[in-house]
Parts: structure tokens; C-alpha cells; sequence
């Protein structure tokens, strides 16, 4: 089956495993807005992100059993082996860590829905990735999965970060504070200038920007990431 990327039908079926699971992503992150208080509807989630993970790998295995593959000048999209071997790995290593979540986020007594709808999406980046031939389509393909990993990095609000997203955080932090108060520190001897910084839901109480001639370095202080 030869798909031109051109007509409209032939572009949607070469994108047909991605477009399943994003319906799936959507699907879930509705149920997710209105079932996200008991640990029946996290169980619920879990399954449905199962069921979502196995349909998309039933439209790959539709597209490599047709053996399709794309024509044309210019194509953004690719469709041969190494798409559909990485697409089933990628869904295979999300179902894995689906059934293990079910363990883990009831023993660490996490309450948390949008895990899976997270976890949906990171998976669609990785599937993004492996079928793009063109820089654009990779490059989104891998901004949408880091987007999405670094969000479930932090996902247990109760433990700190680790030290890179804490740097990157705290780093910006500083920079919106520069911005707001310029002069506040004006005139201040190079050492610890204390600065309040409101965190979203009470996460971060203060952080501080120690101040050195080669630029601020930043260190979190009191409060809880």
C-alpha cells in the first residue's frame, strides 16, 4: 500500500497510529477533568490508557501487515520497518510501566490521574519522533515527549526534584524576579540577596539569587518543592 502524503486520505493513514492515540489522550484527559478523586477512578484511567496503548499498536500492526510505505517529492512522514518496530517498542515499554503504576502509585498513595494522561503523551512524542523524516517533525515530536517526561519527573509533589529541574526552576524564578523588581537590591554588597517568590498552590514559600559578578547563580531556599 503506497500512500502520497498529497491527498488528504493517504496523509491521515499514514498518521493513523499517532492519530488513535492522541483520540485516546483526549478521551482520557476528559474523564481525567471530571473522575479524579478516588483511587476506583485512577484504576479506571490506568485501564483505559491500556486499552488506548493496544488499539495504537493494532493500527501499527495494520499499516506494517499492509506493508505501507510513503511517495512522493517531499515527505515529512515516514512509514518502513524501523517506524513500526520503534513504535511497538515505545507502546510496549508504556504498557509495562502502566501495569507497574498501578502498584506504585497506590503504595506511594498518589492520587494522581493525569499520570496516565502524561504518560499518553509522552508516549506520542517518542511515536512522533520515530516516524518523522523531516528535522521539523522530530524536532516537535521530541518537544512534546520532554515536555511531558520533565511534568511526570516532578509529579510527586511530596519529594524534591531533582537537581538539574530545581536549577532550571529556580533559575527562572530569578530571572521573573529581575524583571519585576530591578532596582530592589540596587547598591547591595555581592553576597545573599534574599528574595520572596510565590510558588503556585503554596509549592515554593522564598528562593534566593546569590548575586556574583559572573551573573546569578541560583540556589533554592526555605520551602517545598
Amino acid at each position: 500500500m503506497r500512500l502520497d502524503p498529497a491527498i488528504y486520505r493517504d496523509l491521515l493513514l499514514s498518521l493513523l497510529p499517532e492519530l488513535v492515540l492522541t483520540g485516546w489522550a483526549l478521551v482520557l484527559l476528559l474523564f481525567v477533568a471530571w473522575r479524579h478523586r478516588t483511587a476506583r477512578d485512577l484504576r479506571i484511567a490506568g485501564w483505559l490508557t491500556l486499552l488506548a496503548l493496544l488499539s495504537t499498536a493494532v493500527a501499527t500492526w495494520w499499516l506494517w501487515w499492509n506493508r505501507a510505505g510513503v511517495q512522493g517529492v517531499v515527505t515529512m512522514i515516514a512509514a518502513d520497518d524501523f517506524r513500526w518496530v520503534a513504535d511497538w517498542v515505545f507502546l510496549g515499554a508504556a504498557a509495562l510501566t502502566v501495569l507497574i503504576s498501578f502498584a506504585y502509585l497506590q503504595r506511594e498513595q498518589l492520587l494522581v490521574p493525569e499520570y496516565y494522561v502524561l504518560l499518553i503523551f509522552g508516549t506520542l512524542g517518542m511515536m512522533v519522533m520515530a516516524a518523522g523524516a523531516d528535522l521539523m517533525v522530530i524536532f516537535l515530536g521530541l518537544e512534546l515527549m520532554s515536555v511531558a517526561v520533565y511534568v511526570l519527573a516532578g509529579i510527586d509533589r511530596r519529594r524534591r526534584l531533582g537537581i538539574s529541574a530545581v536549577r532550571h526552576r529556580a533559575r527562572v524564578w530569578c530571572d521573573r524576579v529581575d524583571e519585576s523588581w530591578p532596582d530592589r537590591h540596587a547598591g547591595r554588597p555581592h553576597g545573599q540577596a534574599e528574595r520572596h517568590v510565590a510558588g503556585r498552590s503554596g509549592a515554593v514559600d522564598r528562593g534566593f539569587c546569590i548575586q556574583d559578578r559572573g551573573g546569578a547563580v541560583p540556589h533554592v531556599g526555605a520551602g517545598r518543592l
